[in-house]
């Protein structure tokens, strides 16, 4: 049975790869820059451009092969060393790369690159003007010397059109840089109108070709057929006559002839593309498997079924199983996210006159792909304010007895259930006294208010704060660090700033590793249940009655000799329902504090799938979203981020009040 070759999805593979190969290149450079004479630098980069460059012909994009094609020749004379690495080529590299990005997003949206608007086409005529400037000395070269006649003979594998592969686009893009004299079609192979397969590629060329270019460019317009195709390029006499051609490509035994190399067709791989929005669905799914069978197991327990309860219980270990294979394969290394920073980072430091290394740590640390993509903003921000705000010029740095190139560190940790990711720099830090009379000047707090130094570092996250003296096009607009913050905690997590002024400061970001399914610990607060998510929970502990109260907490609690403030979940939720005589502490830790949380009844571990909630929740502190139980009903899920900081932040007060 024949299959129709979805074109639309092979491409949709050029456009991922194409930007996974820009990035790749992006990032060589910028290794390239630090170390110039490092050659496989240079020659991994050649081969992501070349890559490129042979996959856009395969498709018939001109535009792109042709661009890609100067950008080439550029980088290869820089391997041969015919030219010198330098920052202005680099940085005519980077450009030509987000050119490139450019084409390929136009194609993705279904824009034709030869219809480009006339701002583009001055940009890349721009860009292609700077890359022949460094190629003027290639017409000494001898095959710059005149035109060449070639015999090229291609012999074409059966899967050839199964494989999606089209050869005629490969002879439009050879036209392009030649002239074809003629083109023989190769027919012996073709079968008999009965034996006639219409997917079945059966054909071979002969053609004769004039061009300046050389074999090895010839050759690599064909490096992306299938294996089985072969290829031959004859170069033919000075006067342009076609040597004798007795048998095709697959029967020349002794004859001179390069075959590049080619990636196989049907090669067996050990990993494979899924397009995210069906692992969405998985995830989806997994979770609706979980509500369903919690029905099942609160169904058998009604009964008093232990054979069925026994049996849902080992399905719920299999789903869970499922849970983590399925959330795995959304988990991917943060680094990917970090290294689009490199460029950032040195364009901004270009912009702004300053000198920065970037220091990447933590690149390994794995997380749901869909908090990298949400991440990527606010973290952006925050770089780029560190930079401007932040960091020194090498003057500034030099006066203040420090070494004239900062540093900015991003680094990701994990931390139980969640991962930490810190924007560290080490520049002139937070003036504090600046900050509070910029907050005192805007409203945004009374000049007789006490504020703790948390306090006055998470003013910067206040709606139309900043202390900028003037608006860049990078920072000081005042607006960006609320939007942060917002973004930040809409993804459920948390930021807090640590600075010490002429020191730096730090940015530390938490967040949840998945937004999907969590193991949750549910607790009852009167008649409601409430989740609480176990990567937070340390022990459990029962309420005595040695539980003082205190102005800044409901009570503290002596635990084991340690002082372990409490908040009462009642307090909170507003339960009015008689007390029970016998309460319970869940003591939780975050950010390295840790706070007893006291709820009426401990109810057990479970796998939580969490549902957003409306508005009517989003002004309320101490839910973070809910989840639909066994019975159908619906519980809340307990922020503990937020919960364990108005803690904090309510001892401190009382310690600053009392002394």
């Amino acid at each position: 049975m024949s299959t129709e070759i979805d074109l639309d999805s092979i491409k949709s593979v050029f456009y991922t790869e194409a930007y996974q190969l820009l990035a790749d290149v992006e990032n060589l450079i910028l290794q390239l820059e630090k170390s110039p004479e490092d050659l496989e630098l240079l020659n991994a980069a050649f081969r992501a451009i070349h890559t490129i460059k042979g996959s856009a012909g395969v498709f018939g994009f001109a535009n792109i092969t042709h661009f890609v094609h100067d950008l080439e020749t550029v980088l290869d004379r820089v391997r041969n060393q015919e030219l010198q690495f330098d920052s202005a080529l680099g940085n005519l590299v980077l450009a030509c790369c987000d050119q490139i990005h450019s084409l390929v997003a136009s194609l993705e949206s279904g824009v034709d690159t030869n219809d480009l608007d006339e701002k583009s086409i001055a940009e890349q005529s721009a860009l292609t003007r700077q890359l022949k400037a460094y190629l003027l000395n290639e017409a000494t070269s001898p095959v710059a010397t005149g035109l060449r006649a070639w015999l090229i003979q291609v012999e074409l594998g059966v899967d050839t059109f199964r494989d999606g592969f089209d050869p005629h686009s490969i002879f439009n893009y050879l036209a392009k840089s030649g002239q074809f004299k003629s083109m023989e079609p190769q027919l012996q192979h073709i079968p008999k109108v009965s034996e006639f397969d219409p997917e079945t590629c059966f054909l071979g060329f002969n053609a004769q070709y004039e061009t300046v270019q050389s074999e090895a460019d010839i050759l690599d317009a064909f490096e992306f057929l299938p294996e089985e195709c072969r290829v031959s390029v004859t170069p033919m006499n000075a006067e342009c006559t076609v040597p004798a051609v007795a048998a095709p490509v697959a029967s020349v035994g002794t004859e001179a002839k390069a075959v590049a190399k080619k990636v196989p067709a049907k090669a067996a791989t050990s990993t494979i593309r899924v397009q995210s929005d069906k692992l969405d669905a998985l995830i989806n799914l997994v979770g609706e498997l979980v509500i369903a069978n919690a029905g099942t197991v609160e169904q058998a327990r009604k009964a008093q079924n232990f054979a069925l309860l026994e049996a849902t219980c080992a399905v719920g270990a299999l789903i869970e199983e499922i849970r983590d294979g399925a959330l795995g394969l959304r988990m991917v290394e943060i680094g990917e996210c970090f290294q689009r920073f490199q460029r950032v980072v040195r364009d901004t430091a270009q912009a702004l006159g300053k000198d920065v290394d970037l220091i990447i740590q933590g690149e390994e640390t794995e997380l749901d792909k869909s908090v990298v993509e949400k991440i990527s903003d606010p973290l952006m921000h925050l770089v780029r304010n560190a930079m401007d705000h932040g960091l020194e010029t090498p003057d500034e740095r030099l006066k203040a007895g420090k070494r004239d190139k900062a540093t900015l560190t991003l680094n990701a940790y994990h931390d139980g259930g969640h991962i930490v990711i810190e924007v560290r720099d080490n520049g002139r830090g937070l003036v504090h006294e600046k900050i509070r009379a910029k907050a005192i000047e805007k409203g945004i707090v009374s000049a007789t208010q006490t504020l703790t130094e948390s306090d006055i570092n998470m003013l910067i996250f206040a709606p139309g704060f900043s202390t900028a003296a003037a608006v860049t096009d990078i920072s000081g607009r005042g607006v960006g660090m609320d939007v942060v913050k917002r973004n930040i905690e809409a993804l459920r997590g948390t930021v807090n700033v640590r600075s010490t002024e002429g020191v730096g400061t730090t940015f530390e970001i938490r967040l949840p590793l998945t937004l999907a399914i969590i193991d949750g610990f549910q607790i009852a607060v009167g008649q409601s249940v409430y989740v609480i998510p176990l990567a937070y929970v340390r022990e459990c502990v029962e309420l005595t009655g040695q539980g003082s109260n205190s102005d800044a907490v409901d009570l503290s609690y002596d635990l084991r000799g340690e002082y372990l403030p409490c908040i009462r979940l009642r307090k909170v939720f507003g339960e009015t329902s008689e007390k029970p005589k016998r309460e319970n502490i869940i003591v939780v830790s975050h950010g390295g504090m840790k706070v007893g949380i006291v709820a009426d009844r401990l109810l057990g571990e479970s796998q939580t799938v969490i549902k957003p909630l409306g508005g009517l929740f989003e002004g309320n502190p101490a839910v973070s979203g809910g989840t639909i139980m066994g019975n159908g009903e619906v519980a809340l899920i307990v922020d503990i981020p937020k919960l364990v900081g108005e803690v904090g932040q309510s001892i401190t007060r009382s310690f600053m009040v009392q002394n």
